[in-house]
């Protein structure tokens, strides 16, 4: 399948500081046995994005296997613990590896919604919308080193906490504007901050439970590893979510989950600015 070419500026690709990023969880344990788990899917990240950078044929098997080489004796000279393990593809085809240790306290990692002890994080929807225009929008759809994109809203939606007396949430939730349309009840939900997200929504037909946003040339945004693990086992359809409909479920009491490659999935508590 030939890589999709990527618009990055030149400017940003060329920048020392910038590379291609994916973060996994990484368990080491007494008998030095190491568990990333999804790594293929996030090898897969790294393949596809090397080649949309490059505008080849993907399935290099030798550059492949050259990352998973890398990452299992890299991860195989750790101390037993724990670890978020940042992995960054330089546009040179170099990569690094960082690993650093979780709190003792870190739930499991969950690869299903309905697993047992989900993680609990608080969440807010964004108080901006995203505009096409703002800043090169396959930064949103190709994980990289240039997080300022995601830091932004982050604290956006903190400062709007601080002012409306709420808890500080752990993430927000993004929404972008679309064309001919101004307000905000329209604009159609894409991310959190850190991960994807998803609401639970049965049609009651045999078709998945779980809706998460569907991509588009008007909603850019990250199919995470993840997010492409229970798509294709099932877990989850794609579809338009729209703020309105997104705070409709939420006063519904529908179940509201994030997942990502370093915390797998997680139940996430939507805050209200009414509390």
């Amino acid at each position: 399948m030939a890589g999709h070419p990527m618009h990055i500026p030149l400017h940003i690709l060329s920048d020392p500081s910038f590379g291609f990023l994916t973060t996994m969880r990484c368990a080491v344990t007494m008998t030095q046995v190491c568990n990333i788990p999804l790594l293929e899917e996030h090898l897969d990240r790294l393949e596809s994005v090397w080649a949309s950078y490059e505008n080849a044929m993907q399935g290099s098997s030798s550059f492949r296997m050259r990352l998973k080489s890398q990452i299992q004796d890299f991860v195989k000279e750790q101390s037993p613990a724990d670890y978020r393990l940042r992995a960054v593809l330089s546009t040179g085809g170099q990569l690094d590896l960082q690993a650093v240790p979780l709190p003792a306290s870190s739930p499991p990692f969950a690869t299903h919604p309905d697993q047992l002890g989900l993680a609990r994080y608080d969440v807010l929807l964004n108080p901006e919308s995203c505009t096409s225009g703002k800043t090169y929008e396959d930064l949103y759809r190709i994980k990289t080193t240039r997080r300022e994109i995601y830091e932004l809203p982050l604290q956006q939606t903190k400062d709007l906490a601080r002012q409306a007396g709420i808890a500080i949430p752990f993430d927000t939730i993004m929404h972008w504007q679309q064309p001919g349309s101004t307000a905000r009840e329209n604009d159609l939900v894409s991310e959190t901050s850190f991960a994807n997200i998803a609401v639970h929504v049965p049609l009651g037909d045999g078709s998945p439970e779980w809706l998460t946003p569907e991509e588009s040339d008007t909603v850019p945004f990250l199919s995470g590893v993840m997010r492409r693990h229970l798509l294709e086992r099932g877990v989850l359809r794609t579809g338009r979510i729209t703020v309105r409909d997104f705070e409709r479920w939420v006063a519904e009491g529908r179940r509201v989950i994030g997942m990502n490659g370093l915390k797998g999935v997680w139940e996430a508590n939507v805050l209200s600015l009414q509390m």
